[in-house]
């Protein structure tokens, strides 16, 4: 019998645990190892296939940010959606793009429009592993180390 390997990510309702949505992020043939090189993954795509699965969360999560203006800044209209905005995140293996959904004050005298990105909405847009483990790293070899290199 041939058989297939399949990582699937799913997302499932918490109160009725009925799946919603369910993709296949990445299928592999199961084959005999005919070399330690044919066994498991490799490093590339053991990392190619972390930043799917992050990608697929990343997908759901960033369309609910919250940027916490239901009112405009400038005159106090409401606000209305217009659309997503493309903002760059930052993981400790991988990089991203986010959609996060943008507005417009719906006074057409004053039509001001949020402009949210990680930066904006967290301060960074590079995760708090990540920064630590550039600066663990960073930290690790002397200045004259660090400049002979």
């Amino acid at each position: 019998m041939d058989y297939e390997f399949r990582v699937v990510v799913e997302k499932v309702s918490v109160a009725s645990q009925k799946v919603v949505q369910r993709d296949i992020v990445k299928s592999y043939n199961i084959n005999q190892p005919k070399s330690i090189l044919e066994l498991g993954l490799r490093h590339e795509e053991q990392i190619s296939l972390l930043a799917q699965v992050q990608n697929s969360l990343l997908a759901e999560q960033s369309v609910l940010i919250d940027v916490g203006d239901n009112a405009c800044p400038q005159c106090g209209q409401k606000m209305s959606k217009l659309g997503f905005m493309p903002s760059d995140f930052h993981a400790v293996f991988s990089d991203h793009q986010l959609q996060m959904p943008q507005y417009c004050c719906q006074n057409p005298e004053c039509n001001w429009q949020n402009t949210p990105t990680c930066i904006s909405r967290f301060g960074t847009d590079i995760h708090p592993d990540l920064a630590q483990l550039q600066s663990e790293e960073g930290a690790l070899p002397s200045y004259r180390e660090a400049v002979s290199d």
